[in-house]
Order: structure tokens, then C-alpha cells, then sequence
């Protein structure tokens, strides 16, 4: 499987840009927001360089003065943008990923691998990969309320200590994500590759997934601790630049 992938984005360069679009849904990161208390009197601030600390308060006082002005209409309008844009990142990425994987069928039975061909393919069956990875999205976040529904009150009557039982289902988790995401991307093959509705591909993901479970195990783990020591190779010069920096941070050097 290594090997043909390897041969298939070699020869056909238009996967590249649907591997591009596909990895805009992994890339949304969560939106927070903080107090208004921008000064730095806490005991760690005071043990910056002077430059540093007369910096960070001319830039607090005019955050502050900003959002004492402005506060309201800005957060609203941020978290419109801040949503706009992981709804539009998400499409981008179902798009990606079915154009990805219906370009890699036409590969294996000799039809067209074209950007336009793969393109106008993958937009007629955008509706339905929404929708699927829209229902395969829900048990995720389902679980996430679930636990933090039990974390507050479990925190809160235990001062804490009760938090220590969530560390082995943590754990836990961490595999069957692993092999969640594995019948994810099952699921979005059996959609383009049978060109039928939601209810369809995921039974056929599941059968296909429960009968080939060792391999796919295995395929996974490849795929997931490549992807771990490919990114480290390339964050490697980033951090050699930003080391310097750090350093001179901690060590109190102006």
C-alpha cells in the first residue's frame, strides 16, 4: 500500500493540491477569550528584562483602551469571523479529502487524474461527504461534553482530586481516536466509491473496517507515527531559530 500510494502522488501531481485543500480541516484551532487585565503585575512578569516589561504594558494599556471602547461590537464581530472561518476551512477540507480519494479510484481504473476532472467529480458529491462527516463529528464532540459535564462536578465536590480518575479513561481515548479516525476516512472511501447515501457508507466502513482491523491497525499506526516524525523533521529549523530567543527569555537576558 506504501509503495503504490508512493508511485500514485509521484505520477499524478493534481492529488498534491487536493492533499493541500484536505489538510485545511485539521488546521481549525479553538477561539478563547481572557479577562481585560493587561498590566503585568504578577511575579513572574516582574522577573522579565525592563524593555520587556515597559512592551507588554504600552501594548496592554492600548488593548485595553481598545477594548473598553470597542469591546462589545469587536467580540461579536470576531467570533462571527473566527466561525465563518473554521466552517469555511472544514468545507475546504471534506472537499480536499473527496477529491483526494476520488482521485486516487480514477488512478487505480485508468480514468482522467486531472485537477478539472477530479474537481468537478468531487463538487457533485460535496453535499453528501458534508453531511457524513457532519454526523461523524457529533460522537467526538458528544464525548467532550459528556466528560467535561462530569469534570466540573466531579472537580468541584472533590477539590480536585477526583480529576485523577479522568487520567486512565484519557488514556484510553487516545486509541479509540486513533481508530476512530481510521473508520472516518473508511467512511468517506465508501461514500465516493459507491457514490450512495450516508447510511450506506457507513455500513459498508464498519463491515470493511471490523473484517480488516489488523491491517488497518497497522496502517494506521504507520501513517500517525510518520506523520509525528515528518513534522518534527520539518519544525526542526523553526525551533533551531526560536531557540535562541527562549533561551535569552528564561535567563533574564535584555
Amino acid at each position: 500500500v506504501l509503495t503504490r500510494s508512493w508511485e500514485l502522488i509521484c505520477k499524478y501531481k493534481a492529488l498534491w493540491m487536493f492533499g493541500i485543500l484536505a489538510s485545511c480541516g485539521g488546521q481549525v484551532g479553538g477561539v478563547g477569550g481572557r479577562g481585560s487585565n493587561f498590566s503585568l503585575d504578577s511575579r513572574d512578569a516582574r522577573n522579565l528584562p525592563p524593555q520587556m516589561q515597559r512592551l507588554f504594558n504600552e501594548w496592554g494599556s492600548q488593548i485595553e483602551q481598545f477594548f473598553n471602547e470597542r469591546g462589545v461590537i469587536f467580540a461579536v464581530g470576531l467570533a462571527c469571523a473566527a466561525l465563518i472561518l473554521v466552517l469555511i476551512l472544514w468545507i475546504l477540507g471534506v472537499y480536499g479529502r473527496v477529491g483526494l480519494i476520488k482521485g486516487v479510484l480514477n488512478a487505480e481504473v485508468g480514468r482522467p487524474v486531472g485537477f478539472r476532472a477530479v474537481a468537478s467529480q468531487a463538487w457533485d458529491l460535496l453535499g453528501a461527504a458534508l453531511g457524513l462527516n457532519f454526523v461523524l463529528a457529533l460522537l467526538p464532540i458528544g464525548v467532550a461534553v459528556l466528560l467535561f459535564a462530569l469534570a466540573v462536578p466531579i472537580g468541584i465536590f472533590t477539590l480536585g482530586i477526583g480529576l485523577l480518575c479522568f487520567i486512565p479513561l484519557l488514556c484510553l481515548l487516545v486509541p479509540l481516536g486513533i481508530a476512530y479516525n481510521v473508520f472516518i476516512e473508511m467512511a468517506n472511501i465508501a461514500l465516493v466509491r459507491a457514490g450512495r447515501g450516508v447510511g450506506a457508507a457507513l455500513t459498508n466502513s464498519w463491515e470493511t473496517f471490523r473484517a480488516n482491523l489488523g491491517s488497518l491497525a497497522g496502517m494506521g499506526l504507520i501513517l500517525i507515527l510518520g506523520g509525528v516524525f515528518v513534522g518534527a523533521i520539518l519544525s526542526a529549523p523553526l525551533l533551531a531559530v526560536l531557540a535562541p530567543a527562549f533561551f535569552a527569555l528564561i535567563g533574564n537576558d535584555p
